[in-house]
């Protein structure tokens, strides 16, 4: 008879997937193997047994094991919880800060420190400079501002120029009227001849409140992402504006960066190694994979610490890059969950949803449930009311972790 003491560090204990990789990896083996936490101990083999111990994170328990390949059983249990039942470091959790602050004010604070640091970069706006937070770039560079007036298809095409004479141009506009009204320009001028033009659109989604209905773009991932060449980013916090704005002006071709206009938690400081394309891992889980995006991400978060609390294991993505999409992240984490659901703040055609299912149904077909805006326009009102009629709470991905759970 052999015995190990060990503590279980994984998030969710010796629960779903870590509970059933446990059990599985012992009846690989004829030995009998008994689990111990505090004076209680259980059948290993049984997973029902092993769960009604509640082993939770940083609990010590001893495992007993009494046969001929007992030592060969413990060292692989050994191996399985030490390697934290085979997942990978999370990123640093990110931690909020009181105060939430835009996504276009933080867009507005990187691009007058970069027009300090390069002098190519210039930019470009739709009469609306102080809402889009390129006021303070216009006083501080009034030779590489153009104020282009209420007319869209004039501020794409001359971008567009711009970039093709050797500019860094961004383009500052709010997103209904830059994508709604100039995508024949930007597909035509701009992606059509791969120019290096930096989109750089307010007040998209549903959180731009009461402007109302008319005033809220819910397809422009959609369109962006259909277009040859175009780069799509939806930054989750101020932290990650900033980092997409200094990529952006890296970043040889077309770049669309999708901002808002309410305040939203501050989740990350500006990160000096972010890329585009490459996903980021905000908390581990292994029931469920939330893949989400822009403000979604925090509102992920939010469902995570819900979900805990009733015995459910989140694992939250965040997808910030569109279009090139990280697919290997994704399906990396189902394989773990087994079940995901995407979180977007557009419709639930052709954004984030679209196109993870795609890629899951390519490579690992896997149960999903979608938070998203179904098919409508939509209406003025509070940010936080709009986001709960519209189906974009914490509850709502609540809601549908419970119904996945069940699959």
């Amino acid at each position: 008879m052999e015995q190990i003491i060990i503590k279980i560090e994984h998030p969710v204990g010796l629960h779903a997937r870590p509970a059933t990789l446990f059990v599985d990896t012992i009846k690989k083996f004829k030995s009998s193997v008994r689990l111990r936490k505090n004076d209680r101990e259980v059948n290993a083999k049984s997973i029902l047994s092993v769960l009604s111990l509640g082993v939770k994170q940083s609990d010590e328990i001893t495992i007993v094991a009494d046969g001929d390949d007992a030592t060969q059983v413990l060292s692989e249990l050994k191996v399985l919880i030490n390697g934290n039942f085979g997942e990978e470091t999370v990123h640093d959790k990110p931690k909020t800060t009181p105060k939430p602050i835009a996504t276009r004010d933080a867009f507005g604070k990187a691009i007058l420190a970069l027009g300090e640091q390069d002098e190519r970069v210039v930019v470009l706006s739709g009469d609306l400079a102080d809402s889009t937070r390129v006021l303070k770039f216009s006083e501080r560079f009034p030779d590489r501002f153009f104020e282009m007036g209420i007319s869209e298809q004039d501020l794409i095409g001359t971008s567009a120029g711009l970039a093709l004479r050797g500019k860094i141009p961004f383009v500052a506009t709010y997103a209904v009227f830059g994508v709604s009204r100039a995508f024949d320009q930007i597909r035509m001028s701009v992606c059509y001849t791969n120019a290096n033009v930096k989109l750089a659109f307010t007040h998209a989604g549903l959180s731009v409140g009461e402007d109302g209905g008319s005033a809220m773009t819910l397809e422009d991932l959609a369109l962006m992402c259909s277009l040859p060449h175009m780069t799509v980013v939806v930054p989750a916090d101020a932290g990650e504006t900033e980092a997409a704005v200094r990529a952006a002006a890296t970043w040889e071709g077309p770049v669309y960066l999708r901002l808002g206009r309410s305040g939203v938690p501050v989740l990350d400081p500006p990160d000096e190694n972010w890329v585009f394309g490459k996903a980021r891992l905000y908390r581990k889980g292994s029931d469920i994979t939330i893949a989400a995006c822009g403000i979604m991400v925090s509102v992920a978060l939010e469902a995570a610490e819900i979900c805990e609390k009733q015995g459910i294991s989140l694992e939250v993505i965040n997808f910030h890059t569109l279009k090139p999409f990280d697919g290997a992240a994704l399906v990396e984490s189902a394989r773990r969950t087994g079940r995901v659901i995407t979180a977007e703040e557009h419709n639930i055609f052709g954004g984030l949803g679209s196109i993870a299912a795609r890629v899951l149904g390519e490579q690992y077909p896997t149960p999903m449930r979608f938070i998203a805006v179904r098919d409508s326009f939509g209406e003025s009102g509070k940010p936080e009311e709009l986001m709960e009629k519209y189906g974009l709470t914490a509850n709502d991905i609540v809601k549908a972790a419970g119904d996945l759970m069940k699959k």
